[in-house]
């Protein structure tokens, strides 16, 4: 007597002939075996050049307020057109969201202390 009943053959696995291919699970389309878990919105570099662009021109409003004025204007359009396009939220529309905001802090400083220059300037409280 054999203590081993006979087995049945092993059966393939369901999946695409000769290993070609992707193999997926019933219920599972190609599109969405290919996206991101959470929505696949990730981070958006826009933003994020946008907020590195605020947080550049701080150093840069201290010796040189033009070049720093330039960066807010970069960072603050960079910082809107990443807001639009992460409309899902998530981390990228964070990143974005600060960017504006530094970004609009900075640029208020900086149109803020030009007044200041130029007012002081046209009456005449820096002259020697």
């Amino acid at each position: 007597m054999n203590p081993h009943p006979p087995q049945p053959p092993p059966t393939a696995a369901p999946g695409p002939v000769g290993g070609y291919g992707l193999a997926l699970p019933p219920g599972v389309s190609v599109e969405s075996a290919y996206q991101k878990p959470g929505g696949g919105s990730g981070s958006e570099p826009l933003g994020l050049v946008g907020l590195i662009l605020g947080v550049l021109s701080l150093p840069l409003y201290l010796c040189c307020g033009g070049l720093s004025l330039v960066l807010n204007l970069v960072g603050l359009g960079l910082g809107v057109a990443g807001m639009a396009r992460s409309r899902g939220g998530g981390q990228g529309r964070a990143v974005a969201i600060a960017a504006v905001a530094v970004n609009g802090l900075l640029l208020l400083l900086n149109v803020l202390a030009l007044v200041f220059v130029f007012g002081v300037m046209g009456f005449g409280l820096l002259s020697p």
